[in-house]
Formats: structure tokens, sequence, C-alpha cells
């Protein structure tokens, strides 16, 4: 096992690292809804951003579509988490007054209960999304 010399604690890196697991999920289900709804072609370019894959299903008109409202309700979503992701990725290390080793991005820290929220609504979210993908489009 590698030791580490940066201190960190292995919960919240691990909250940490489930979190952007779970997004990194959501955002290859988010491509495949893509590519799928454009008869197979993939529009996406190779090393596209989270907010490059945004736009682009932003960018997609669901009128008349069968799965409308799931669609425009999950490109919503995916809207919303793109912001999230961004904040935890963009984040800096700090020391919290109890001397833990966290992340906060501007004013706003990340406590190890809002890393899990954030990858339960990462996951959530691709749950959806797979339901989308296999049973509506």
């Amino acid at each position: 096992m590698t030791s580490f010399r940066i201190p960190a604690n292995e919960n919240y890196l691990q909250a940490l690292g489930r979190a952007f697991y779970n997004f990194t999920y959501l955002e290859k289900i988010v491509k495949d809804i893509i590519i799928k709804l454009n008869n197979g072609q993939n529009v996406i370019k190779e090393k596209a951003t989270a907010g490059e894959i945004k736009n682009i299903l932003k960018g997609m008109n669901f009128s008349g579509h069968p799965a409308e409202a799931d669609l425009n309700h999950f490109v919503s979503g995916f809207e919303s988490t793109v912001n999230i992701r961004n904040r935890l990725l963009h984040a800096n290390p700090y020391t919290t007054i109890d001397g833990d080793q966290e992340i906060i991005y501007k004013d706003n820290a990340w406590p190890i209960e809002d890393v899990y929220n954030a990858a339960q609504e990462f996951e959530n979210l691709a749950i959806l999304g797979s339901d989308i993908f296999h049973n509506k489009i």
C-alpha cells in the first residue's frame, strides 16, 4: 500500500471518489442518450467538457417525442449536476476549524455529508437517464 504524505481523511476521499465516479457514470449515460437521439451518430467531440455535453443536450429539440417530459426533466437535472460537479472539481483544499482536511469552493465548504449528497444526486439522475435510454427512447 502506498503511503501518502498529504493528510486527508480516507472516508472523505472515498466520498469524493464516489461523487466523481457517479458523475462520470451519469455523463456516459448522457452521451449515450445524445447519440441514440441522433440516430447513432456521435455529435460529441472526443474530449468534450461536461459543460459542452450539457450544451449539446440542452440544445436538442424534444418537442413531440414520446419521452419529451422525461427528457426535459433529465436535461434540467443534468444542468444542475454539472454545476455541482464543477464546484467540487474546482474546489481547493483547506483545514476546517476542527483540523480536518476538506475542500472548499469560494466560501462554500464541502463537508462529507454534502459530498455524499452530491454523489447521491448524480446517481439518482444516472438511474433516471438509464431508464430513459433503455425504455423510453
